[in-house]
């Protein structure tokens, strides 16, 4: 049986892992987007808003890699 500490600690891999897989989808969607939109001269402020929530999941996953990293606080704040 596994211990709280060993299921937290696999959660937040599931969690990295997972933030990561959509990074990667959100970039390969927003470059098709941009492209289609290109090819048929449409508004492409779709991509550009798909773009932004792929930096915010950035910036979430760098959070949880540096997790345990003893110079970070991020559990406490």
């Amino acid at each position: 049986m596994e211990s709280n500490i060993e299921l937290s600690n696999k959660r937040i891999e599931d969690a990295k892992r997972r933030v990561a897989k959509c990074v990667g989808m959100l970039e390969t969607t927003s470059q098709e987007l941009k492209w289609a939109c290109e090819a048929e001269g449409w508004n492409d402020e779709v991509a550009y808003l798909i773009e932004e929530a792929s930096t915010k999941l950035g910036y979430a996953l760098a959070a949880l890699v540096r997790w345990d990293d003893p110079e970070e606080s991020f559990k406490d704040e």
